[in-house]
């Protein structure tokens, strides 16, 4: 039985995705089933990046240790990691870019640049040990691997 919460959440939801609103939905059918989706949603990854970071540019956005990062400097920085993994590795639409990293500014910055190259960011435990991460590397059949000082040390 819904809570008076649920209903009032269901109200909310339902004046957000209305036709008109941001959140517009609209039907999406694949494989045989159909559910919503939203109309005015980014079609892609890359895309959302673009239009948040570039939206919020001057805004803070991650904080590592003493480092801080607007979503214009991420923006930057990950833009700068895709025209790398591109143009210098080669890397095209679906190849697995491997992150062997601690959690940080860098780890993120790896994964808007991966995503924005056209990869699929393939997320490696940071706790593993150098067989660990060998062995997952050639299981997900990693094309490249981007790693921090602590992981490229253990490999």
């Amino acid at each position: 039985m819904p809570t008076e919460l649920d209903n009032a959440l269901e109200v909310i939801l339902e004046k957000l995705t209305e036709p008109g609103q941001p959140f517009e939905t609209t039907p999406y059918s694949k494989y045989g089933a159909e559910i919503p989706a939203f109309k005015f949603a980014p079609p892609s990854l890359a895309h959302y990046f673009a239009h948040f970071c570039n939206q919020h540019k001057d805004v803070e956005f991650l904080v590592d240790g003493d480092l801080r990062l607007t979503f214009g400097d991420c923006w930057a920085a990950a833009s700068h990691v895709a025209a790398g993994l591109a143009q210098e590795h080669g890397v095209k639409k679906g190849d697995r870019i491997g992150i062997a990293a601690r959690n940080s500014s860098n780890w993120i910055i790896a994964y808007m640049g991966i995503i924005m190259a056209g990869g699929c960011a393939t997320l490696l435990n940071g706790f593993w040990n150098g067989d660990e991460l060998a062995y997952g590397i050639r299981l997900a059949e990693c094309e490249l691997v981007l790693a921090d000082a602590g992981r490229a040390k253990r490999l």
